[in-house]
């Protein structure tokens, strides 16, 4: 009985810490995503964008295969896919929107 029991908890134990990890693993690849659309987007030099996009997988984990890896995995999930890029996409375009409002009034300011 006392081994039911036991093994019922480290099944369940199991269990909520694969969903954590999921959770983790979708919450980086969302934060790693919107931080290389603002890099697309705030470099026109595209060597310059690559490097920046080389720090954002170092800082989330991520090499470029590792990175496309989890983008088709997550493409496997069409729904919740759409749902991930639209809303980061969305996000990334504000916050360009907010970098290139600041430029534009630091360049005011200096005028």
């Amino acid at each position: 009985m006392y081994k039911n029991i036991i093994l019922l908890l480290i099944i369940i134990s199991f269990f909520f810490s694969s969903c954590n990890q999921t959770h983790e693993d979708k919450e980086k690849f969302i934060n790693a995503y919107l931080e290389i659309l603002i890099a697309r987007e705030k470099f026109d030099d595209s060597l310059a964008a690559d490097k920046e996009v080389m720090k954002v997988y170092d800082k989330y984990g991520f090499t470029e295969a590792s990175f496309r890896e989890k983008y088709f995995e997550f493409a496997d999930k069409p729904d919740e896919f759409i749902k991930i890029v639209d809303s980061v996409r969305t996000l990334a375009k504000r916050k360009v929107e907010e970098i290139n409002k600041t430029n534009e009034d630091k360049k005011e300011i200096e005028e």
